[in-house]
């Protein structure tokens, strides 16, 4: 089976804050399935970019999870508006 997890805050595992996502994604990689994450390359937590590549980026990090990490306005944590901005450049 093909999954299509998107999740804003996607977190790798050698990353601060919620794993949960992380570990679903690797455990039903690990069961055979085909798991292809859309996430953004901002921390949650810190509200910086995790990477140096502020563009789209592709990483496979085991067999059949595919992480793609899609631009998103750098803003989550100053005020509503620019939260919501960030949101909507997510989408």
């Amino acid at each position: 089976m093909h999954i299509l997890l998107i999740h804003q805050a996607f977190t790798d595992l050698d990353e601060a804050g919620g794993t949960r996502h992380t570990e679903l994604a690797h455990y039903l990689a690990g069961q055979g399935h085909q798991v292809t994450v859309i996430a953004s390359p901002v921390s949650y937590l810190s509200g910086k970019f995790t990477n140096k590549q502020k563009r789209v980026s592709k990483t496979q990090t085991v067999p059949n999870l595919t992480i793609y990490r899609s631009y998103t306005y750098q803003a989550l944590h100053r005020s509503f508006i620019h939260r919501t901005l960030s949101f909507l450049s997510f989408m």
